[in-house]
């Protein structure tokens, strides 16, 4: 960014940088400037809207998923960050929208290729969110496919969690 300081792509991959680190305000800085030089950059849209939920930004999370969701709508992981910021403000209607959205993205994802275990562990998460049962069954499958992944077993854990069974989330 130094070379070419109106390099959308370098701020993209220096706000990447910075998160790598964990270093959350100077990756929002480099993505927000990544954002005035390129305003359609779907990663930067999706990347501050992620650091945004952390933060418990719901409104500004919201707008970074919406707009990203704007420029490509097929990918479920927007869809459920929409889905958990309308949550987190309370508004039903629009979270199970967007969490639906998302489980047809899944559903579609799963006929191309039905072993990708995050993909279950997801679903599982966000019937979970929605207070559907059937979670569980997505969830023996991600678990039966990749019983030691850890983003797998965090998924499990959350969707548990949001089930009351507090016992096989501790687990």
């Amino acid at each position: 960014v130094e070379l070419t300081p109106d390099n959308a792509q370098g701020y993209l991959n220096l706000g990447a940088a910075q998160s790598g680190r964990e270093d959350w305000d100077a990756a929002e800085k480099a993505w927000l400037r990544a954002l005035q030089l390129d305003p359609q950059n779907f990663a930067v849209l999706s990347n501050l809207g992620r650091v945004y939920l952390d933060r418990g930004q719901n409104a500004q999370a919201i707008e970074m998923y919406r707009r990203s969701l704007a420029l490509n709508n097929r990918g479920y992981r927007g869809w459920g960050q929409l889905g958990r910021a309308y949550l987190r403000i309370g508004d039903l209607s629009h979270a199970h929208e967007a969490l639906a959205e998302a489980l047809k993205a899944i559903d579609a994802e799963i006929k191309i290729n039905p072993k990708i275990s995050t993909v279950y562990s997801s679903q599982a998460y966000y019937r979970a969110l929605m207070g559907q049962k059937d979670y569980a069954v997505s969830l023996a499958t991600a678990l039966e496919l990749a019983p030691d992944n850890g983003d797998v077993l965090e998924r499990a854990a959350e969707a548990y969690a949001i089930a009351g069974e507090r016992q096989r989330a501790e687990e």
